[in-house]
Parts: structure tokens; C-alpha cells; sequence
């Protein structure tokens, strides 16, 4: 069981930070930890007792000193059976009238998902000891402060089951607690499949889809394993390999910058340069739906590097599933590039090593020259992001572009 970390202890917090106080039973500390430590992660701001003895003069010290604490903007219970053979509920719910008579806002988290009468009549399978600090007084508090009808954010009783966490921040944003780069992780809460992360720069990624990337030394003992599939693919157990001139490339999630999310929609650029194709191979001023790179990557590419299930959840950009980014993309902050079109790491990308065995070239720190789309222009001398992030005219790898709809994902 891990102790959740307290974000008003970090050096972080200042005075005009806001933060909500947790109110739990020790016996649910499982339960209350794992969702303490997700909303942490997700930047929410929280104080909880970590371990006072219940009813000392330290212990209601410490809660009446944060209760009271007009940066706490409100407090949040988890109730249980637990609770109504707790004396600390007790003292907690009286805190949360303020000098001027007002009550501090508050609401519950009701484990089980069940309202407060329903966890009343399960006190009866607490242990001996707890029934025998159940009392009237503590019940009808509990009964009047949290009626059946007062609304409750729902919880399952499995300590793992993280489907409610979405609901609870919802209701925790309105106090001003985190910040909007956290809403939006919060937002891909729920959608694990996504395996989504915050790199060392800042910058959050997503998997989704897989393409041929990294070279695997295929020994002669693992070679008999092989099993062939059509257009030089083979499977041995449970990875899949991609065979091309003589070497064998391990298929791969594909890693995602997350450029912007709004409306539950991602849109997403390849961390790294995927391929290696012409943009065209005549030479001639043409548009981009004209475009062999463009056949290619919304027919082959789309085909090979998603399943069904994946091409569920992905909207068209202007007519492509599958794009390069406009320079309008790669020059605009919102969606985390440098507005200039000068050196910057903000647009270096490195190549896999499929993309090498397919012609890209790379630079001396290993980046690469990768190509963006230019609606009408020559398709012998297209644009393209040079291995510094500059952006000129040459010839390159390319990083794809796409756009999911997480709306579709809550209907499968």
C-alpha cells in the first residue's frame, strides 16, 4: 500500500493555493490511497491524515487547523459500513460549519455505490468490535448530513477499479484545485489503452496502432519459430516481424505526441519518422489529394498499422484518416511547436530503424529530415522539416498525422 504524496507539502504550494480535505476511515486506506495517488498524479491538491491516532489532541488539532484553513475549499468523505463505528466522522462533519454559521462545501464518495442507508444495513457484517462503537447519535448525524438523496459520487468496493475517477474530478475542478494541463489528462482517464505518459519535456504521448521499427538480430534458433503471413511478414509467438532486405524489424506500438486535445478529440503526430516514401514520384506542380505519399498512407499504411477496432475510434482530417501536418501545424504553440521557422528541438524527430532500411536520412545528432504538407506545390522539391527542426524544401522520411475521436471509444 502506497502512501499518497501531499501536493500542499510540496515546495510548489503556496498560500493561494486551494486544496480539499480527505475524510476516510483507515479501514478503507486502500481503497482511498489508490485514488488519492491517481488524483495526485492528475495535479489535484489534497490533505489527508496519514496516520494520527484517531481522537488524540494532535489528531483534532491537525484536522480542525486544516478544515478550518480558509484554503480548504471543501471536504470530501468516503463512506463505508466502517464510518458509522468511526468517532472521527463525527468531529470532521461539525468542522464544517464555518464562524459565520455557513457550511464549508462538501460531498461523499460512497464506496460500494451504495446510498447511506444501504451502508448502514451493512454494519451488521463489521467485526465485534466496530458494532460495538456503532451508536444513534453518530448514525442519525451521518443519516441527516448524507440523506438518500443527496448526491454521491459512486465508487466500486474493488480497490483497482479506477471507472469512477473521471466523474470524481469533474466534481473537484470547479474549487480550482488543478490545473487545465491536468483536466486534460484526466480526460484520458479511462482509456488505458491509450497508455498515455508525460516525457521528460513535458510532453504527453499516446499508443496507438503498430508499424515495423526496431531491428531484431534474428538468431537460427529462433528462425525455425517463424511463421510466414503475406507481404514478408512473420510471427513467432505472440510478436509479429516485418522481413526486408535481409533483416527483420520487430512491429511496434506507434507513439503519439499529443499536439491538442479539446472534446474529447486527440489529434496526434508520430513521435518518430515511420517510413521512407517519395512524395511523388513525376515530377510536376501537383495537390496533395493528388499525391502517391497521400494514396499511400490513407490505403497501405492505414491498412498495416490499424485494426478495425482502432479504425473505430479515427476521424477523417479534412479527407484523411491518415495526413501530414500543414506548416501551419508545425509553426503553432497550441499544438506545442515553435512559432518560428528556425533550429528547434521542438520539431526534431528520430528515425526508426525501418524508416533507415527505407532511405531516411539522418543528421549528426540522428535526427532526420521528414516531410510536412504543402496543399499544391512541386512534387520533385517538396517541404520538409530538416534534422534541426528547421523548416526548408528537400526530400525525406515522414511522421504521420491522425485524429481520434474518444467519444467512439465510450460506445465499445
Amino acid at each position: 500500500m502506497t502512501l499518497p504524496s501531499l501536493y500542499i507539502d510540496r515546495k510548489e504550494y503556496t498560500p493561494e493555493d486551494h486544496y480539499i480535505f480527505i475524510s476516510y476511515s483507515h479501514k478503507d486506506a486502500d481503497i482511498v490511497y489508490n485514488d488519492l495517488n491517481k488524483l495526485f498524479e492528475l495535479g489535484v491538491k489534497f490533505w489527508y491524515d496519514r496516520g494520527l491516532e484517531v481522537g488524540s489532541d494532535l489528531w483534532y488539532t491537525q484536522i480542525e487547523r486544516r478544515i478550518r484553513d480558509p484554503r480548504c475549499v471543501a471536504v470530501v468523505f468516503y463512506l463505508s459500513p466502517h464510518v458509522f463505528a468511526s468517532e472521527s466522522i463525527e468531529k470532521e462533519i461539525a468542522l464544517l460549519k464555518t464562524d459565520d454559521g455557513s457550511l464549508k462545501s462538501y460531498f461523499s464518495v460512497n464506496i460500494g455505490n451504495k446510498n447511506t442507508t444501504e451502508l448502514f444495513d451493512e454494519t451488521s457484517q463489521l467485526n465485534d468490535e466496530e458494532r460495538a462503537r456503532r451508536n444513534s447519535k453518530r448514525t442519525r448525524l451521518i443519516s441527516e448530513t448524507f440523506d438518500d438523496d443527496y448526491p454521491f459520487v459512486g465508487r466500486s468496493a474493488d480497490a483497482n477499479d479506477m471507472s469512477h475517477i473521471s466523474t470524481l474530478y469533474e466534481k473537484l475542478r470547479k474549487w480550482n484545485i488543478t490545473t487545465e494541463q491536468n483536466a486534460q489528462d484526466l480526460e484520458l482517464v479511462g482509456y488505458e489503452f491509450l497508455h498515455h505518459t508525460v516525457n521528460s519535456n513535458g510532453i504527453r504521448t499516446v499508443m496507438f496502432g503498430q508499424y515495423p521499427q526496431s531491428e531484431i538480430k534474428m538468431f537460427s534458433i529462433w528462425k525455425k519459430d517463424l511463421v510466414p503471413l503475406p507481404k514478408n511478414y512473420y510471427r513467432r509467438g505472440d510478436e509479429l516481424y516485418k522481413f526486408k532486405n535481409g533483416k527483420y524489424f520487430r512491429v511496434e506500438p506507434i507513439s503519439w505526441r499529443v499536439m491538442k486535445y479539446e472534446d474529447k478529440t486527440l489529434y496526434l503526430l508520430s513521435e518518430k519518422c515511420l517510413d521512407c516514401r517519395e512524395y511523388h514520384s513525376i515530377p510536376k506542380m501537383v495537390y496533395w489529394e493528388e499525391t502517391e505519399i497521400r494514396n499511400w498512407l490513407n490505403n497501405e499504411f492505414y491498412n498495416i498499422a490499424f485494426n478495425e477496432t482502432e479504425k473505430a475510434l479515427m476521424e477523417k482530417i479534412d479527407d484523411d484518416y491518415v495526413t501530414l501536418p500543414l506548416i501551419e501545424d508545425l509553426t503553432s504553440a497550441d499544438l506545442t511547436f515553435d512559432t518560428t521557422f528556425n533550429i528547434t528541438p521542438t520539431r526534431e524527430s528520430l528515425p526508426t530503424d525501418y524508416a533507415m532500411e527505407q532511405g531516411a536520412y539522418s543528421g549528426p545528432s540522428g535526427t532526420c529530415y521528414w516531410w510536412y504538407k504543402l496543399p499544391y506545390g512541386n512534387a520533385s522539391l517538396s517541404s520538409f522539416v530538416y534534422d534541426n527542426g528547421g523548416l526548408l524544401n528537400y526530400s525525406g522520411a515522414f511522421r504521420t498525422m491522425i485524429r481520434l475521436d474518444l467519444k467512439a471509444a465510450d460506445k465499445i
